[in-house]
């Protein structure tokens, strides 16, 4: 009996005291007292671990205590006693603290997660608040943008890091395409310039302005530019509008510097001026550095303000 004691002892209070903190409730028959209390013989009549005695199962099968739904669990992480179980959960217990391990969230309310401050989203969208990009000086910023984007973000509880970084995203994105557009731009006005001089030659300043300023008289915008172009190409387009400003003789169109004849009275100049103010594209392409006919129709208008200016002083 003394070895079915020294052999149990062990095993039976660790599986007590893991069941129960309090202290184990097994209290083990002196030698030669009665059966230890709560164990029962193994099958056949003899006690477990004596001779003829069915080999014993895990050391959780018999300890009391234990639920199914724990000793299944036990079973399934396959620990060798209950020393090991414990050294796993105070390994677990221990990653969770240092870590700072988050509940994972629901999908269906994701609203309610506890963890987004954790991430750097902010509740209150005072201190919800972005850097803004750096961007080239003749680049339009446009706030409006930025404050939908960063309202949108913080509705979504996207962190502020991500935030930023999907900001800066997509204003280099516009600044990148802007800077193309410009590109491309100057390329084709180099190559409409470079064709036009080969045919014109020497009057090639001259017989542009004259195209410019039939296009203008004709109310050819840019939009109407655009498509023609697209149909008969920049240099006939160009040619066309020449061979029309001839046709109708310089005397009566508005020169690229807002003149015109010199005879041109205070009324035509302000019919000039609300013509411009009329055009959409002229005073899109007048409010927007970046257009490439900025610095021309900037010059039209303000040299027409100038004459009307001194006609009325």
């Amino acid at each position: 009996m003394t070895d079915l004691k020294q052999s149990l002892a062990p095993a039976a209070s660790a599986a007590f005291l893991f069941a129960n903190p309090i202290g184990p409730r097994m209290v083990l028959a002196a030698e030669g007292g009665a059966g230890a209390a709560g164990v029962q013989p193994a099958a056949g009549g003899s006690p477990a671990g004596g001779d003829g005695a069915t080999p014993p199962g895990a050391w959780y099968d018999t300890a009391p205590g234990f639920s199914d739904e724990q000793r299944t669990f036990l079973a399934g992480k396959g620990f060798t006693d209950l020393a090991a179980a414990v050294n796993a959960h105070m390994q677990a217990d221990r990653m969770v603290r240092e870590r700072n391990i988050l509940a994972k969230p629901d999908p269906t309310r994701m609203a309610e997660w506890e963890g987004w401050a954790e991430l750097g989203w902010k509740a209150d969208r005072n201190d919800y608040s972005l850097k803004k990009p750096r961007v080239p000086d003749s680049f339009l910023y446009d706030a409006g943008f930025e404050k939908a984007l960063v309202d949108a973000a913080h509705t979504a509880r996207v962190p502020l890091p991500a935030a930023q970084a999907m900001l800066d995203a997509v204003v280099g994105y516009a600044a990148h395409a802007i800077d193309a557009v410009d590109a491309n731009g100057a390329k084709a006005n180099a190559d409409l310039a470079a064709a036009l001089k080969k045919d014109w030659g020497a009057d090639y300043a001259r017989n542009t302005d004259l195209a410019q300023r039939a296009a203008r008289h004709l109310g050819i915008g840019l939009d109407d530019g655009a498509e023609l172009e697209a149909m008969i190409g920049a240099p006939r387009m160009m040619q066309l509008f020449h061979k029309l400003g001839e046709m109708l003789g310089e005397d009566r169109l508005v020169s690229t510097a807002g003149g015109g004849s010199a005879a041109m009275s205070a009324s035509q100049v302000q019919a000039e001026l609300d013509r411009q103010a009329a055009d959409s594209d002229f005073m899109k392409a007048f409010g927007d550095p970046r257009h490439p006919r900025y610095a021309e129709v900037r010059a039209q208008r303000e040299a027409l303000l100038m004459r009307k200016a001194k006609m009325a002083g």
